[in-house]
C-alpha cells in the first residue's frame, strides 16, 4: 500500500514529500482547480510503480488524459473496444444473416424513379416562376431542397402575400412587370375636378327671395343695355364728345342717370341672377366632366349608381337653369325657385363626389403598397398557380404515396439490418460491452450508443436517436467525460452488475470524475464513486474540485478506520502541499475561510494565476449567500443591486461606495477572468471581509472558525 508520495517534482509540486499523516486504503481528497490535484494523481501511480512494486496492468488512473489515451483511436473517429464475454453464444449467426440478407427489398428503383419525378414536378413549377417573375430579382428556390420543402417555401410565400393581398382573384393577376406602375399612373391622370358647393349655398337664399319679391312696373333699360352704358361711361372717362358720333357729351348727367338705372332693384336682382347661373353652370359642367370619366374609373373602381346619382342630381340643376333665365328674361315672372331641390342636389352631388374621390385614393393607396411588395405578392402569385396547377398537384400526390412505399420498404430492411447487426455483434468477444454500456446510456438519457465496427475489434459512436455517426469533437466536454468514466468504471470488473472486481487491480486513482456534467449525471457518477469504495482489497485515491461532491462522498466515514481525508492546496510560494481535512464544514463556510484567509495576507504575498482565476467567483458566491441571509428575497451582487446592498452594509461614504463597487465589478458574471489585477482582488477580499464584520461580527466570527 502507498504510503506516502516521496520527492514529486511535476509542476507545481517541488520535490515534495508527504503527506505527514500517511494515506490510508480509501482517501478522499479535496482541491481547487490549479491546486495539483491532477499532478498528484500521477504521482500517486508512479509512486506505485516504484515502492509498492505495483505492474502496469495493476493500476487504473482515471483524468483528463484518459480519453486521449485509453477511449478514442483514429483520429477520434472510433472507440477501444473492451473484452467482456457476460454470456455464452447459443445461435449459428452466420446462417441467420445470409437469411436475413435475402429478405431486404432492393429499393434503388423506386428511389430513382421517384427522384425522376421530382425533376419533374421542380422544372414545371420553375417554368411558372419564370415565366411570372418577369423583371423582379427574385430567386429561384434552392435546387437542394426536398420536395416538401419546396411546397413549404411556395405556401409561406402564399401565406405572406395573402396578408398583402387577400383576394385571390387579384393576387393571381399580379406579375413582375410594370403593370401595378401604368395603371397607377393611368387612374391618377384621371381628373375629379372639386365642385365649390360652398360657394353656391350662400347665395341661394337670394336668388330664391328674388323670386318671391313684387318688383315696381318701372320701366328701365333692359340689363343688356344698362351693361353697355357702365362700359360707355369707363371708355369715354372725362372726354365732352362722344367718340362714336363726336357729338358733345354732358358725361355728369349721363352718370347720374346711368347710377338711377344701377341702384334699381330691378337691374341688381337680374345681375344677381346673372352672377348665381354663372356660378351654377360652371358647376354642372364641372360634375358633367366627372360623368364623362366614368368608363375610365369604372376600369379601377367599383362605382355601383354613383354615376347615375350624378346624373340625376345635375339633371335637376340643368332644370333650375331654365327658371332662371325666365326670370332673367322677365324679372316679373313668377314661378317659386326649387331650393330645396337644388340644396339637396348640391349637398348629394358633393357627397358622392368625394365618395368617388375617396375611393380612387383608395386604389391608388394599395397599387403604391402592391409596388412596394410587389417581389412578395410575385411570390404569392407563383405558389397560387402552383396550388391551382391540376398537373402539379397530381405529380405531388403521386411523389408523395411513392415516397410513403419507399419509406415502408426502408423501415422494413432497417427492422432487417438490425437483425443483421444484432447476429454481428454476437460473433464478436467486444459486444456484450457495447450492449452493456449502451443499456446504461440509455437509462440515463444519455443520446449516445455503441456500435462495433467493421473489423469487429472496435467500437464506432453513434446518436442514439438520429442513428448519425459521431466523432469526438460531436460532442459536449461533459458527454467526453462520462462516457470515458463509464469505460473506465465497467472496465473495471468482470461481469455486467460490477459485483467482481477484476483481481490483478491493486490501485484506482480518480482525478476529478464530475468534471463539466450536468446534475442527473452528477448523481449517477458520484453513486458509481461509491460502489468503488466499497470495493475491498485495493487502495483508492478519489479527488474532486467539488466541495459538496467530496463532502457527499466522506459522509458517515469519518469514524472508519480504512478511510482518511486530504486537501491539496498551495503555500504563499505557489508551491502544491497535501494536508489533512475536516470535513465538517459546510460549502459555504469553506469559501468563507479561503477569502478571509486572502484577505490576511500581506501586499507582498503573490496570488498564483489560478487563485486570480477563481478567487473572484469565490468572493461572489460568499457575498450572495452572506446578502441572502439579510435580505428576505435575497439581493443578487451586481452593479444595478448596489443601493440595496448600501443599505445593508450601512454604506454612506462616497470612499465606502467606491470600493464596493469596485468589488461587485470583481464579482460580476465576468467574474472568470485572468485579466484582473491580484493586488485587486486582495484589496476587494479585504473589503469584504471588513464589511461582514461591521454588520455581523459574530456571523464573521462563526465563519472563519475562531471564537
Amino acid at each position: 500500500m502507498i504510503d506516502k508520495v516521496n520527492n514529486i517534482s511535476n509542476k507545481s509540486f517541488k520535490d515534495f514529500t508527504g503527506p505527514s499523516e500517511s494515506f490510508n486504503e480509501k482517501n478522499l481528497i479535496f482541491g481547487y482547480n490549479g491546486r495539483g490535484k491532477s499532478s498528484l494523481a500521477k504521482g500517486i501511480i508512479e509512486e506505485g510503480f516504484k515502492v509498492s512494486s505495483i505492474a502496469d496492468s495493476q493500476a487504473r488512473l482515471f483524468d483528463k488524459d484518459y480519453i486521449k489515451k485509453n477511449l478514442y483511436l483514429e483520429d477520434n473517429e472510433k472507440i477501444r473496444g473492451v473484452v467482456a464475454n457476460f454470456g455464452e453464444k447459443t445461435i449459428d449467426a452466420e446462417e441467420k444473416i445470409n437469411e436475413l440478407i435475402e429478405m431486404k427489398y432492393d429499393t434503388s428503383v423506386l428511389v430513382s424513379k421517384n427522384s425522376e419525378l421530382k425533376d419533374e414536378i421542380r422544372s414545371l413549377i420553375d417554368e411558372i416562376h419564370n415565366r411570372r417573375k418577369g423583371n423582379t430579382n427574385i430567386t429561384r428556390k434552392n435546387s437542394s431542397y426536398t420536395l416538401d420543402q419546396l411546397i413549404d417555401s411556395y405556401e409561406n410565400d402564399l401565406k405572406k402575400a395573402s396578408k398583402i393581398e387577400g383576394n385571390e382573384e387579384a393576387l393571381i393577376e399580379i406579375k413582375g412587370d410594370n403593370s401595378l406602375e401604368r395603371e397607377k399612373k393611368e387612374l391618377t391622370a384621371i381628373e375629379i375636378e372639386k365642385l365649390n358647393v360652398e360657394g353656391l349655398m350662400p347665395k341661394l337664399e337670394n336668388i330664391n327671395n328674388i323670386f318671391k319679391k313684387e318688383f315696381d312696373d318701372i320701366v328701365i333699360p333692359s340689363s343688356e343695355i344698362i351693361e353697355w352704358l357702365n362700359k360707355g361711361v369707363v371708355i369715354h372717362n372725362e372726354d365732352e364728345e362722344c367718340k362714336f358720333c363726336g357729338n358733345p357729351l354732358d358725361l355728369t348727367a349721363i352718370k347720374r342717370k346711368i347710377d338711377l338705372y344701377n341702384i334699381n332693384e330691378k337691374q341688381k336682382s337680374i345681375i344677381a341672377l346673372k352672377e348665381f347661373k354663372e356660378d351654377l353652370t360652371y358647376f354642372i359642367n364641372t360634375v358633367q366632366n366627372l360623368i364623362e370619366n366614368k368608363t375610365k374609373l369604372e376600369l379601377f373602381l367599383h362605382l355601383e349608381d354613383k354615376f347615375e346619382i350624378l346624373k340625376s342630381k345635375n339633371y335637376l340643376l340643368k332644370e333650375s337653369i331654365v327658371s332662371i333665365d325666365e326670370k332673367i328674361k322677365d324679372i316679373h315672372f313668377c314661378e317659386t325657385f326649387p331650393i330645396d331641390e337644388v340644396k339637396n342636389s348640391l349637398t348629394i352631388i358633393k357627397s358622392t363626389r368625394e365618395d368617388i374621390s375617396k375611393m380612387k385614393k383608395e386604389v391608388i393607396d394599395g397599387f403604391e403598397m402592391k409596388i412596394r411588395n410587389q417581389e412578395q405578392l410575385v411570390k404569392g402569385a407563383i405558389a397560387l398557380e402552383i396550388d391551382n396547377n391540376q398537373v402539379i398537384q397530381e405529380k405531388i400526390k403521386s411523389f408523395r404515396l411513392k415516397e410513403q412505399e419507399i419509406k415502408s420498404k426502408m423501415d422494413e430492411n432497417d427492422g432487417i439490418d438490425t437483425e443483421i447487426q444484432n447476429y454481428e455483434e454476437e460473433k464478436s468477444d467486444i459486444t456484450d460491452f457495447a450492449i452493456h454500456l449502451n443499456h446504461v446510456l440509455e437509462d440515463i438519457n444519455v443520446a449516445l450508443r455503441l456500435e462495433l465496427d467493421e473489423s469487429k475489434k472496435n467500437y464506432i459512436l453513434k446518436h442514439a436517436y438520429t442513428d448519425e455517426f459521431l466523432v469526438v469533437d460531436d460532442i459536449s466536454e461533459g458527454e467526453k467525460n462520462l462516457l470515458a468514466l463509464l469505460f473506465y468504471y465497467f472496465d473495471l470488473y468482470y461481469d455486467d452488475n460490477q459485483e467482481e472486481l477484476k483481481r490483478e487491480i491493486k490501485l484506482i486513482v480518480i482525478d476529478d470524475p464530475v468534471s463539466s456534467m450536468d446534475e442527473q449525471n452528477r448523481f449517477y457518477v458520484m453513486e458509481l464513486m461509491k460502489n468503488i469504495l466499497d470495493e475491498a482489497e485495493v487502495q483508492i485515491f478519489i479527488m474532486t474540485h467539488v466541495w459538496n461532491d467530496f463532502c457527499d462522498l466522506a459522509f458517515g466515514k469519518e469514524k472508519k478506520h480504512d478511510y482518511k481525508f486530504f486537501e491539496v492546496f498551495k503555500n504563499i510560494n505557489g508551491e502544491s502541499l497535501i494536508r489533512s481535512l475536516k470535513i465538517h464544514d459546510k460549502p459555504y463556510k469553506k469559501l468563507f475561510k479561503e477569502i478571509y484567509f486572502l484577505s490576511e495576507k500581506t501586499r507582498d504575498e503573490i496570488l498564483s494565476d489560478c487563485e486570480v482565476y477563481h478567487l473572484p467567483n469565490s468572493m461572489r458566491r460568499v457575498l450572495e449567500e452572506f446578502l441572502s441571509f439579510k435580505s428576505p428575497n435575497g439581493i443578487t451582487p451586481t452593479k444595478q443591486k448596489q443601493k440595496a446592498i448600501e443599505n445593508i452594509f450601512k454604506i454612506t461614504s462616497n470612499t465606502q461606495k467606491t470600493k464596493l463597487g469596485q468589488l461587485l465589478t470583481l464579482c460580476n458574471v465576468m467574474s472568470h477572468s485572468t485579466r484582473h489585477n491580484p493586488e485587486e482582488i486582495w484589496k476587494s477580499a479585504k473589503f469584504l471581509m471588513n464589511q461582514i464584520k461591521e454588520i455581523d461580527h459574530c456571523h464573521y466570527l462563526a465563519m472563519r472558525g475562531t471564537n
